[in-house]
């Protein structure tokens, strides 16, 4: 099972950053094929882009180019970790989306 937390709130020694930064002294796995685009965080932050447009890019740039299966085998028992607290929107809440959308669909 893959799960999801941030880095102020992770204390396990499964975490893996999926950002493009990680926190000062960080030596954990870092699986940065699931970081959004500079240029896409910049602009959400900006509010140039809706949460829907982010989502809509995000699978488009990122999310549509990788193999899912390779993904969650790669990080299964892993803890999908980045900035955002409990309850913001983030990038991680949509790949563990994905991966466990997907995967009900191809099983079927």
């Amino acid at each position: 099972m893959i799960t999801e937390s941030n880095f102020f709130k992770y204390k396990g020694d499964r975490g893996v950053a999926i950002s493009n930064s990680i926190p000062t002294g960080w030596n954990g796995k870092r699986y940065t094929a699931l970081a959004p685009p500079w240029d896409l965080v910049k602009r959400f932050r900006d509010e140039k882009v809706t949460e829907a447009q982010f989502r809509e890019e995000y699978a488009e740039k990122i999310l549509s180019k990788l193999d899912r299966r390779k993904v969650k085998a790669e990080l299964e028992g892993m803890t999908l970790l980045c900035w955002e607290g409990d309850g913001k929107f983030c990038h991680r809440h949509l790949a563990l989306k994905w991966l466990n959308e997907k995967e009900e669909k191809e099983d079927v």
